[in-house]
């Protein structure tokens, strides 16, 4: 945004030249212009004129360079956000579908569902280093962002409780209807619990970030990878090193750090970052297909078909910091991205309860169905993106209906 500086020029009627010109402030007078109270009194006007312009100037100055950036809030990782959703559904139509392929034989719909379960945990990691490079510049807490996201939860929260009653998966009981009025404490959607948690202890975390000498921040982010996704990647467990908070921790410290200290060179073009993110994408999945064909030697392989897809595996971290890395690079802005970006959150709360969950992918859509179907890709495709779009629209009605007014109330009593 910038301000188109305005000049203003007042000369006298007896002189043809501007008053911003020097030579007409210093030029010597005539006598009789002199000797004029009038033009003693213009002169005065015009110089006064001319600081109050010079004032304005320094102030839009200053403002120009305050407010230098768009109004509205850069797009290139609310896209990132968007992308990050629909691979999360993707890995939701895969692993909740109910899915079951012979390890005999490796088909194209079996590589697909394989290739849709690989974007959660990868995507997951994307959501908190995107949270982390926000928030590490922030210094206070807000208790509104808090009470707006506990109500946010408690919202879907209660919906999913009355798709399990009306399809008849949760019985309806007092105690059941005030558990879900909870869901923070009940860990109903672990992913949401854990990242609250992660929100209330941000201000603590950023003073140590705040605190760190560069050499020690990057020496204890070393470490960390080594423990937590080096070594457990060598080593071969299939299950999470550490606690879920821990980990967001520990991607929130990476993200600060990328934020502080630029990992990358700014002349590199984000193309060629694209290109290492989609090598390591690719790279990240082959494991899939290669432990598909030892299975059909040694079925007992099959089962790590999934062994780099897991978060804190090395070739899922780094494919996750690669591709937010490409998005950092960019520099766009589009209210569209902005206003569907911010419907993320409640996507995933409407689409992955715990009873509409059930419902969505096994008895109203039965995805399983087109296990050996040769449309299971462009209906896999159109199912995610249905999923999106119906998510968004109902968390858009839910915001600008329900959470634009109560947040009101809530920012009254908080003032």
């Amino acid at each position: 945004m910038s301000f188109d500086r305005i000049k203003i020029s007042i000369s006298s009627p007896e002189s043809p030249e501007s008053p911003e010109s020097p030579k007409s402030l210093e030029s010597p007078k005539s006598p009789e212009s002199s000797e004029s109270p009038l033009n003693e009194e213009e002169d005065r006007i015009i110089l006064n004129k001319k600081k109050e312009r010079d004032f304005e100037n320094a102030t839009v100055e200053n403002q120009e360079s305050s407010i230098s950036r768009p109004t509205e809030r850069s797009s290139n990782f609310e896209l990132l956000r968007i992308f990050s959703m629909l691979f999360i559904i993707s890995h939701h139509f895969s692993v909740h579908g109910g899915f079951e392929f012979s390890s005999e034989e490796i088909t194209l719909n079996r590589l697909w569902i394989q290739f849709m379960y690989m974007g959660g945990k990868i995507n997951v990691n994307i959501f908190i280093l995107i949270s982390g490079f926000f928030l590490v510049n922030s210094k206070k807490l807000k208790l509104s962002k808090v009470l707006k996201l506990e109500l946010q939860l408690i919202t879907y929260s209660i919906i999913d409780f009355i798709i399990g009653i009306i399809t008849n998966v949760k019985p309806f009981s007092f105690s059941n209807l005030v558990e879900h009025f909870f869901p923070v404490i009940t860990n109903y959607w672990w992913f949401s619990t854990n990242y609250i948690f992660l929100y209330l202890f941000f201000p603590l975390i950023n003073t140590l970030i705040n605190n760190l000498r560069k050499k020690t921040y990057r020496n204890y982010l070393i470490f960390m990878i080594t423990i937590w996704s080096i070594i457990p990647t060598l080593y071969g467990s299939t299950s999470n090193q550490c606690n879920y908070l821990i980990w967001f921790g520990f991607l929130y410290f990476l993200a600060g750090y990328i934020r502080k200290y630029p990992i990358v060179e700014r002349n590199i073009k984000s193309y060629i970052w694209f290109f290492f993110g989609v090598l390591s994408y690719l790279f990240t999945f082959s494991s899939a297909p290669f432990c598909d064909i030892l299975g059909m030697y040694s079925p007992s392989l099959t089962k790590y078909y999934d062994h780099f897809f897991g978060w804190e595996k090395f070739p899922a971290l780094l494919t996750s910091v690669l591709i937010f890395i490409v998005f950092s690079k960019m520099n766009f802005t589009s209210r569209f991205i902005n206003l569907i970006a911010s419907s993320t959150f409640g996507i995933y709360l409407l689409h992955d309860g715990l009873y509409m969950r059930e419902f969505i992918w096994k008895k109203f859509l039965m995805v399983s169905n087109y296990k050996d179907n040769y449309l299971l890709i462009p209906y896999s495709m159109a199912v995610v993106l249905g999923v999106f779009t119906i998510g968004s629209i109902i968390e858009l009605i839910r915001i600008y209906l329900f959470e634009k007014y109560y947040m009101k109330i809530i920012d009254f009593f908080l003032k």
